[in-house]
């Protein structure tokens, strides 16, 4: 069985692109050493938010 988490970060706080993929591998970072393996990434409907998908196997 597998565990899912998201985080969203919101589009409209970001002058630079460096600065959003900057972000987004610190996020994603902080949740594989907390045991959590990236899955996948989408947009809303609006562009305003990116979520990042997290999956990990429960026990």
């Amino acid at each position: 069985m597998k565990e899912i988490s998201e985080k969203i970060l919101s589009l409209n706080n970001f002058d630079y692109p460096e600065t959003l993929a900057v972000q987004i591998e610190s996020e994603a970072e902080k949740m594989h050493k907390a045991g959590w393996f990236f899955s996948h990434s989408t947009t809303d409907e609006l562009m305003e938010n990116i979520v990042l998908f997290f999956e990990r196997e429960v026990l």
